[in-house]
């Protein structure tokens, strides 16, 4: 399913992605974004938070406005295909399932107070990426 992000994000930019799967748990209003790699590169949670990996943020945010709106983001994460692991991505550390097994020093684990500054970091990506392409 193609989607478009609300234009007022990115000042009318429009960024398409296909999203592999979502996971919903509709008794607590959340969702978990899984994007499926067959590569064997990983990306961290460290490398997103700095605006380098912008897949996941940006699926997080589409499938917030336009798929499930009023549902809480638990996270994104990459299940690698080459082991059936779900080892990295971004995952907020107050809206964690059970079941899901990362180490506890894991970069995938995003704090309250750097949430939102993660999402932030991504749009001004885009913004930037943009504007050097419109040069």
């Amino acid at each position: 399913m193609a989607m478009v992000i609300n234009p007022t994000i990115f000042r009318k930019y429009d960024i398409r992605g296909r999203v592999d799967r979502i996971d919903v748990d509709h008794r607590q209003r959340r969702f978990l974004v899984i994007d499926y790699k067959t590569g064997s590169g990983a990306i961290s949670g460290a490398s997103i938070e700095r605006g380098e990996a912008l897949q996941l943020p940006l699926y997080i945010l589409a499938v917030e406005q336009l798929l499930l709106p009023g549902y809480e983001p638990i996270g994104g994460l990459y299940y690698k295909l080459s082991d059936m692991s779900l080892k990295e991505g971004i995952l907020h550390t107050d809206r964690i399932p059970d079941g899901i097994e990362i180490g506890p020093r894991s970069s995938t684990f995003i704090p309250p107070a750097r949430w939102g500054p993660l999402f932030e970091t991504a749009r001004k990506k885009v913004r930037q990426i943009v504007a050097a392409i419109r040069r």
